[in-house]
């Protein structure tokens, strides 16, 4: 569903584009110039809420990495499975997890350490 079009909360030019891409904030921003100036002059209560949602979307981003570490460690055990019970089969179907978890945890580490430095920015 298209989001209506709604000012940008610092200068007031039509955007659909939100702070952080969260829909809970529900603020309008359209640039990232006008998200540095909404930061700088957020109040305190604004600026706990940007904090609760990013620390929310930072835990998304930890558990998602978990998960890719969990994938990719069952699949290196099916091709050490497969490599000792020389079954090519099962080898080369641990191969597909272990590439996938290994390839999403690099993903989401980056997606973490991204929010993590926009948090720092908001605190400091």
């Amino acid at each position: 569903m298209i989001r209506k079009a709604e000012p940008c909360r610092v200068c007031g030019i039509s955007t659909r584009k939100l702070l952080f891409g969260d829909k809970t904030l529900g603020v309008s921003i359209c640039s990232g110039k006008c998200e540095h100036q909404y930061i700088q002059a957020c109040t305190l209560s604004e600026e706990d809420d940007m904090l609760r949602c990013l620390d929310q979307k930072i835990e998304t981003a930890r558990r998602n990495g978990i998960i890719g570490w969990a994938t990719a460690g069952a699949g290196l055990l099916l091709v050490a499975l497969g490599f000792f019970a020389t079954d090519a089969l099962v080898f080369f179907i641990g191969i597909v997890p272990m590439v996938i978890g290994s390839s999403s945890t690099r993903v989401f580490e980056e997606r973490k350490e991204k929010l993590d430095k926009t948090r720092k920015r908001i605190r400091i």
